[in-house]
């Protein structure tokens, strides 16, 4: 989530009002199959009681009507004012991949969104379990935080006076859409093998933070699940990477997955199969490469021309890692889930609570703030939630917590607190604008902590 750097003064100084204003105020189905990949498989083995289930969905989840969009800027005085929809370029998507293994069954449901708060990711879980039989817990729900999406938190509404830019019909079509493709993530599931590979992806995302301090930190870990059936045809994929997906900018009034929705469309092009993205650590400021850009498109990125290369590089890479992967073999599958909390720490999440800014409810500074936390370990492979835009180094240490050969880390996972940075940089002036948008210097140590009670197999 960025405001734009030109608007992060005017945005303090809007919210300050703001609180000073307050205080006086009291106040889909399946996508189609391409052609499959070609790759030799074995056939899987139908003589285990207990396969593992593999089933995957999407859905359309555009606005039909204009809409405010999240991510960029920052209006006030009228929601006229406000960044609204003028168009669709791509169409945004609730992606599910279903999986079931003995007794034990998860699904992760991914949405082209800037992100979900925790209030409506209750009812996704809710009416999910209510149409699958899952548990609630075992409803994973994130989003790809792409900028060209409706504003789904409320915070890119009029902040003065205050007015959230949530469209509440839009979000009631988002829960039902939600428990529709994982309902249909489940019915599709069958019997299917689970590879994965790991590699490195450097180019298209830089931390911007990196020309203004050497202790900057960034992820390049790519990895990439691939789930066939007996016959070798993909049932779906799973590419899990950091970068914001922010490549068209505030002045972009298109809906659109930005490149998220090129790597899609690629994907689909060469493989069967429905294809997930997965973002990972994107806070303390992991974006798409400026630089690249220059080098590649000889700066002219407009029109959505950056978010088209850069979206069929990472596909044409993720093709590559698919050639060469290593089976993931397990006979048991967990999930764990934790709730926790960590002393609230910010004015401003409680007053645009109490405004009507956030559909969350915040306690007062001091109080706990109450989060969640999942994981899913299976064989050599783990995922884990992230609750928020978290920095590299704090997902680094998830991974070595988690431990396994391959780590999915699911950002936006489960709850949405906007930063969630380390104690050094919540002290470091640097990173003024997201500690301005983060719970507390706690945080990390308490996701930390989660990780570390939770139990993963050497």
């Amino acid at each position: 989530m960025r405001f734009g750097n030109f608007h992060n003064i005017f945005v303090v100084a809007l919210m300050a009002a703001t609180l000073f204003f307050a205080a006086g105020a009291g106040n889909p189905a399946l996508a189609e199959d391409q052609a499959g990949s070609g790759a030799k498989m074995e056939k899987v083995d139908e003589s285990d009681n207990s396969p593992l289930l593999v089933g995957a969905a999407r859905i359309d989840i555009t606005p039909s009507k204009s809409v405010i969009m999240g991510g960029y800027g920052v209006c006030a005085f009228s929601k006229a004012l406000c960044r609204w929809s003028k168009g669709v370029h791509d169409p945004i998507y609730a992606t599910a991949i279903y999986f079931e293994k003995r007794d034990e069954a998860f699904v992760l449901i991914e949405a082209d969104l800037v992100g979900l708060v925790q209030t409506d990711i209750i009812k996704i879980q809710s009416l999910v379990s209510e149409r699958t039989h899952l548990l609630p817990t075992r409803v994973i729900v994130a989003a790809t935080h792409t900028h060209s999406s409706p504003d789904t938190v409320g915070l890119w509404g009029s902040i003065l006076p205050p007015d959230s830019g949530r469209d509440e019909g839009y979000i009631e079509m988002i829960i039902a859409k939600a428990a529709v493709v994982a309902a249909q993530a489940k019915g599709s599931a069958r019997p299917a093998r689970l590879f994965y590979a790991v590699g490195e992806q450097a180019d298209l995302h830089r931390n911007t933070y990196d020309d203004k301090t050497s202790n900057f930190y960034i992820d390049h870990t790519i990895t990439v699940l691939k789930a066939a059936d007996k016959n070798g045809r993909v049932i779906a994929t799973l590419t899990n990477w950091g970068c914001h997906p922010t490549t068209e900018g505030m002045k972009t009034r298109l809906i659109s997955s930005d490149w998220v929705g090129a790597f899609y469309k690629d994907m689909a092009a060469h493989e069967s199969g429905v294809h997930m993205f997965v973002n990972g650590s994107i806070g303390a400021a992991i974006q798409p490469n400026d630089n690249w850009k220059r080098k590649n498109l000889e700066g002219d990125g407009e029109n959505f021309r950056w978010a088209g290369l850069l979206g069929t590089t990472l596909s044409a890479q993720v093709r590559e890692m698919m050639k060469e992967m290593e089976e993931a073999r397990f006979d048991h599958m967990t999930v764990q889930y934790t709730e926790a909390s960590i002393p609230m720490m910010n004015g401003i999440y409680r007053f645009g609570s109490n405004l009507g800014l956030l559909n969350l409810p915040v306690p007062k500074v001091g109080e706990p703030l109450n989060f969640r936390i999942a994981s899913m370990t299976m064989g050599p492979l783990r995922f884990g939630t992230m609750p928020g835009e978290i920095s590299p180094q704090i997902g680094d240490g998830i991974r070595k917590r988690m431990g396994g050969k391959a780590q999915i880390l699911i950002g936006l996972g489960q709850d949405w607190f906007g930063y969630v940075l380390d104690r050094e940089q919540y002290e470091n002036e640097l990173y003024s604008y997201e500690k301005m948008l983060s719970p507390g210097p706690d945080f990390a140590e308490a996701i930390y902590g989660v990780y570390d009670e939770m139990t993963f197999p050497k």
